[in-house]
C-alpha cells in the first residue's frame, strides 16, 4: 500500500509540476504581450 502511495504521489507531483510550467509559461508569454 505504501508502495502504490508512493508511485501515485510522484505521478500526481508530476502532473502538478507540468501544469505549474504551463503555468508559467503562460504568464510569461501574456507578460511579453
Amino acid at each position: 500500500m505504501a508502495d502504490w502511495f508512493r508511485r501515485n504521489l510522484g505521478w500526481i507531483r508530476g502532473v502538478l509540476g507540468l501544469l505549474a510550467w504551463f503555468a508559467m509559461l503562460y504568464f510569461m508569454f501574456w507578460d511579453v504581450l
